[in-house]
C-alpha cells in the first residue's frame, strides 16, 4: 500500500437531517453523529469516507451535497434506503438539544477495501439492528490492522434500556481502541457521574477491561478528561466561550481526537501500538486540541465545526 492508502479513514453510521426548532423558528441541517464526525475530520485536514444509509430523496440529496462540499466522500452503496432519516432537535434555553427521531438503520452490502487505517463508528447505528450486526462483522475484519474508535452518543429512544445497550457494548468494545463518552452517556449507560473522581475511575476501569487504550470524557462546563489504560489521567478546563448551542459539539471533539491521532502518526497497524504509548505531552496536546475545536463549534449555530485554518494543531 502507498502512503495515501495507509491513511484511509472510514466512518460508518447514520447521516440524517436535523430539523432544528429554536424559539419558534425551524431550520433544516444535515446531521447525524457519524456524518458530523466525517465532516469534522475533513475540515480539519483528514479526508474521510462515509458509509451510511440514505435514500434518493430531498433529504438524502441535501446530506450528500453538504458532505461532498466539505470533502467527505459518501460511498455509492449508501443509497439503498427507502427514506432518509431525520431528527427533530428542540433547542432548550441553556443551548442543549432534545431529540425526537424518525429513523431506520441498515447497512448496505459493502465491504472493506483493506486500506483503512482508521474506522470510526458511533451513536445508535452501532447498536441498532439490523445494521449494527453488519458493523460488528466489518470491525472484526479490521481489528488487527486498523485503529477503531467509538462514540456511543446515547440516544435512549433508539437504544432500548441501558441494560440492553450495555449488552451490545460487551460485543463492540473489545474491538475498539479509542472511546469518547459525554457525561450524559456515562450516566445513561453506566449510571456513573464522570465529574466525580471516584466514579470517573470506576468508569475508566470498566472501559479498559475490554482492551480500550484511550478514554475521553466530555462534561460541558466541567471540562473534559482523558484517561489512558497506561494509567494517565488529564483534565482540561472548559474554555471561556459563549454557547450558541451544543449541536455537533461532541462530534467535533471526536473528529479532533481522530485528526490529532493522525497527526501523531497513530493510524494503521503500527498506530494501534503507538496509541497505548503516547507521552503525557502528546496526550495533553490531543486533549487541548479537541477541546478548542469543540469550543468553536458551540460558539456558532448547528453542527458547524472549524477548519484547520481556524484551529491550529
Amino acid at each position: 500500500m502507498n502512503k495515501t492508502q495507509q491513511q484511509d479513514v472510514l466512518v460508518i453510521g447514520e447521516a440524517l437531517v436535523d430539523i432544528v426548532k429554536k424559539a419558534g423558528n425551524v431550520a433544516e441541517h444535515p446531521g447525524g453523529s457519524p456524518a458530523n464526525v466525517a465532516l469534522g475530520l475533513s475540515r480539519l485536514g483528514t479526508p474521510a469516507v462515509l458509509l451510511t444509509w440514505l435514500a434518493h430523496d430531498r433529504y438524502g440529496e441535501m446530506i450528500e451535497a453538504h458532505l461532498k462540499a466539505n470533502g467527505v466522500q459518501v460511498q455509492t452503496a449508501s443509497f439503498a434506503a427507502h427514506k432518509t432519516s431525520s431528527a427533530l432537535a428542540t433547542i432548550q434555553e441553556n443551548g442543549s438539544a432534545v431529540y425526537d427521531f424518525d429513523v431506520t438503520w441498515e447497512l448496505p452490502a459493502a465491504t472493506l477495501n483493506g486500506t483503512e487505517a482508521l474506522i470510526h463508528v458511533g451513536s445508535f447505528s452501532a447498536l441498532m439492528a439490523p445494521g449494527s450486526k453488519r458493523i460488528l462483522e466489518l470491525l472484526k475484519q479490521a481489528k488487527t490492522r486498523t485503529v477503531i474508535s467509538y462514540d456511543p452518543n446515547a440516544r435512549p429512544a433508539l437504544m432500548g434500556t441501558p441494560a440492553e445497550a450495555r449488552e451490545a457494548l460487551r460485543q463492540l468494545l473489545p474491538l475498539v481502541d479509542v472511546v469518547k463518552l459525554s457525561d450524559e452517556d456515562s450516566q445513561w449507560f453506566f449510571n456513573l457521574d464522570p465529574t466525580k473522581a471516584d466514579q470517573r475511575l470506576k468508569l475508566a476501569e470498566t472501559i479498559f477491561e475490554y482492551g480500550v487504550k484511550l478514554l475521553f470524557i466530555t462534561a460541558g462546563k466541567s471540562g473534559a478528561y482523558l484517561l489512558s489504560a497506561s494509567g494517565y489521567e488529564l483534565v482540561q478546563q472548559a474554555g471561556e466561550v459563549e454557547v450558541v448551542d451544543t449541536v455537533g459539539a461532541g462530534d467535533s471533539f471526536m473528529a479532533a481526537i481522530l485528526d490529532g491521532l493522525r497527526r501523531l502518526d497513530c493510524l494503521g497497524e503500527q498506530g494501534k501500538e503507538k496509541i497505548g504509548k503516547l507521552s503525557i505531552p502528546e496526550l495533553e496536546k490531543l486533549l487541548n486540541y479537541a477541546s478548542r475545536v469543540a469550543d468553536v463549534t458551540v460558539s456558532r449555530a448547528g453542527a458547524n465545526p472549524p477548519t484547520q485554518d481556524e484551529v491550529a494543531w
